[in-house]
């Protein structure tokens, strides 16, 4: 990689634990109507952070899920342009296969969700 190339597909793609691959952001407007961020994973992804950006002072705890578990939660946003970050992430569900969804909801009022994930 130190040529003048860039960054070769080679670097890019996971190949046991020695290469890294680049993290990506999923962004989706939540209510309380659920929010589907991605409906068919093309390859499998490991949920690393999520935050949200609360739009009116309604907006509460924002849930992400894989349309059945839960993923991620964020603190409580008491108020308009308050930011809540991830406040627990499920090891047991961060990692959603290829075909797989990610559903977002917010408790309460509305938002802007950014979901940080890596593809494994």
């Amino acid at each position: 990689m130190a040529d003048r190339r860039g960054i070769s597909g080679r670097a890019l793609s996971r190949k046991g634990n020695t290469l890294g691959t680049p993290p990506f952001i999923l962004h989706a407007s939540v209510s309380t109507t659920a929010a589907t961020l991605v409906g068919n994973l093309d390859f499998k992804v490991r949920v690393v952070d999520m935050w949200c950006n609360a739009t009116d002072a309604a907006c509460g705890i924002v849930t992400l899920t894989d349309g059945t578990n839960t993923i991620a939660t964020t603190a409580a946003m008491a108020g308009d342009n308050d930011i809540g970050r991830a406040d627990e992430i499920v090891d047991a569900y961060y990692e959603v296969d290829k075909d797989g969804k990610l559903v977002a909801t917010s408790a309460s009022g509305t938002g802007e969700l950014y979901v940080l994930c890596v593809r494994i």
